[in-house]
């Protein structure tokens, strides 16, 4: 079988036989998980950065004169 997760779910879905009633709000509730689940992570990441940036006067300056 190839096809991602959300193929597996569709088939699920259309899949009538199976003990498993998938709809398609279940979908679009795990689709909505997985992508807000990844850009926290990243947020999370940014925001520990920065306050490890400002906890530390000499490492902002060295950051801050590489961005510019």
């Amino acid at each position: 079988m190839k096809g991602d997760i959300l193929d597996l779910l569709v088939q699920l879905n259309n899949d009538k036989s199976l003990p498993v009633d998938v709809t398609l709000e279940d979908i679009k509730a795990l689709a909505m998980n997985m992508l807000v689940a990844g850009s926290e992570t990243s947020a999370a990441a940014i925001v520990w950065a920065m306050t490890a940036l400002m906890r530390n006067p000499r490492a902002m300056k060295k950051v801050q004169a590489e961005i510019r």
